[in-house]
């Protein structure tokens, strides 16, 4: 097969880190399979198949690189028996290949959750999981997770009362799911990130620091849209379609104070919104941790 000098670089760099990035179709699965091959066959430097670690997408694709690579080895063993050139290397190289084409049935070539499969399995009394444990399903797992916080924010709250009243005061509004659908939600972004340890420590020392640019371009976007709601709530047009809308669905009695029924209502939420926009506009951070959401409900 004739490489690219980029490809021949994949398949011939040893001793360092390395990213191959191509599109769909481009040969990265060929360039793998060679580069492996290359290590596996090297007689002065030899690596035994069965001692590496090939991580794939899916088990298709696990299955096609092990069959690619056995097809490798037997196109090689074959051309090796068929040579005139019988000297000592070529019978060293051949013996070697023989030995790693038997390995590869046992070569860690699968996907990230068949090795952790495997590597718990393997060592699980050092793990201290049952040997009999299994992968849960995508339904379990979510069974699995939502029991594991239920019992972390009935310990939190025992043990952390009042920090537990303000999280539930200030984000829950209807009940305590609430509060448990934020968590999962944050807890499954944080999941699809490479690093969720230092995402977590950078949130935890902006939330420390008195003059934080995140905060106060998240309070600035809130105050924008809250000035925008209230001009909105405000809009004497708005009032008079919303009135409409309403006349429509249930014909009101012509007396004025009985035809708007909801005008004061609107009025009030309306000075209650620019109310709480002026707390959040001079607040410091720890006040803003201490505003109850009792101060923001309007209906």
């Amino acid at each position: 097969m004739n490489w690219t000098p980029e490809q021949l670089k994949a398949i011939q760099t040893r001793n360092t880190s390395m990213i191959v990035s191509a599109s769909a179709g481009s040969g990265k699965t060929a360039v793998l399979v060679n580069r492996l091959f290359e290590i596996l066959s090297d007689i002065e430097h030899k690596v035994k198949a069965d001692n590496i670690i090939v991580v794939t997408f899916t088990n298709d694709a696990a299955t096609e690189m092990k069959q690619r690579l056995t097809k490798k080895f037997s196109e090689t063993l074959d051309m090796l028996s068929q040579s005139q050139q019988q000297d000592k290397n070529s019978l060293e190289l051949y013996d070697w290949l023989l030995k790693q084409r038997s390995l590869l049935s046992n070569a860690k070539i699968s996907t990230i959750h068949a090795f952790c499969f495997d590597l718990i399995r393997e060592n699980a009394e050092e793990c201290k999981v049952s040997a009999q444990f299994k992968i849960a399903e995508s339904g379990q797992e979510d069974v699995y997770h939502r029991k594991a916080l239920q019992t972390v924010l009935e310990k939190f709250s025992r043990e952390r009362k009042q920090e537990a009243d303000l999280l539930f005061s200030n984000l829950c509004k209807k009940n305590d799911k609430e509060l448990e659908q934020i968590i999962l939600s944050i807890d499954n972004d944080l999941n699809s990130l490479t690093f969720p340890d230092k995402c977590l420590e950078q949130a935890e020392k902006i939330s420390k620091e008195k003059n934080s640019v995140l905060l106060d371009s998240i309070i600035k976007n809130f105050c924008e849209d809250a000035e925008t709601a209230i001009a909105l709530a405000s809009n004497q047009k708005i009032q008079e379609i919303a009135v409409n809308a309403v006349e429509l669905v249930s014909p009101l009695p012509k007396n004025h104070a009985e035809q708007y029924p909801y005008a004061n209502t609107l009025a009030n939420d309306i000075e209650k919104m620019q109310t709480v926009l002026q707390k959040i506009k001079h607040a410091s951070i720890t006040e803003l941790a201490k505003l109850k959401m009792a101060d923001i409900k309007f209906m």
